[in-house]
């Protein structure tokens, strides 16, 4: 006991004095961070991506895509601005299960109202984003692509093939999101790069679901 108590002190009076004898406004954590940032931006969007997960911004930008989303049923259809949605909302909202096109509206303005406050409230991560290509955004968001539900083990070799037809469908669904990002942010009017981000979200969103939706279906067959 004396010999770890021994230990222990020594650790702290080590680190106390490193604390106190830097004279320097810069600490050595912070250069290491610093270089860090500059050498591997992935690793840094991605910290960033699961400290934006976690905040309320994200959950509210979350239900609101879902909710638009769901009523969409399931339709694949997806656009990049809010005028091709109302074109395509106007000969087509039996197809879906919102009310009205004033409903539909509504809907769609509070998501992208929501994806716009996600972006004001996490301007480093989008400017990373912004600068990066398909391969660096798919590193970026892989705190996202974690928070999906997985299929537990062991599985039958029926459900292995749908797993890996599922996973298949996947890797190109996240492909089609990373290139739609990639497209989005060479909008050079903020707003119209903030709605075409917004709706590439939703579209990976309703594609993700309606994959799972196909994969359990495969599962019912096993």
């Amino acid at each position: 006991m004396k010999k770890l108590l021994l230990v222990l002190v020594t650790i702290v009076s080590s680190l106390f004095y490193l604390a106190c004898s830097s004279e320097e406004s810069v600490t050595i954590s912070d250069r290491n961070t610093l270089a860090h940032r500059l050498s591997d931006p992935v690793e840094v969007g991605k910290g960033l991506y699961m400290d934006m997960m976690l905040t309320p911004e994200y959950t509210t930008f979350k239900i609101s895509m879902t909710a638009f989303n769901n009523k969409l049923k399931n339709n694949t259809v997806t656009f990049d601005t809010r005028a091709e949605w109302i074109n395509w909302i106007d000969t087509n909202v039996s197809l879906t299960e919102f009310t009205s096109k004033n409903e539909f509206e509504t809907m769609y303005d509070d998501m992208a109202s929501k994806f716009d406050d996600l972006v004001k409230q996490n301007e480093e991560l989008f400017d990373i984003i912004a600068g990066s290509n398909a391969e660096q955004i798919q590193g970026i968001h892989q705190p996202e692509y974690d928070s999906y539900p997985v299929i537990g083990n062991p599985l039958n070799q029926c459900e292995e093939d749908c797993m890996d037809w599922f996973e298949g469908v996947e890797d190109l669904l996240r492909e089609n999101l990373e290139n739609a990002i990639v497209i989005a942010n060479t909008a050079t009017i903020p707003v119209i790069r903030t709605e075409a981000l917004a709706n590439a979200y939703a579209s990976y969103d309703r594609a993700y679901q309606s994959n799972a939706l196909l994969m359990n279906a495969c599962f019912g067959t096993c």
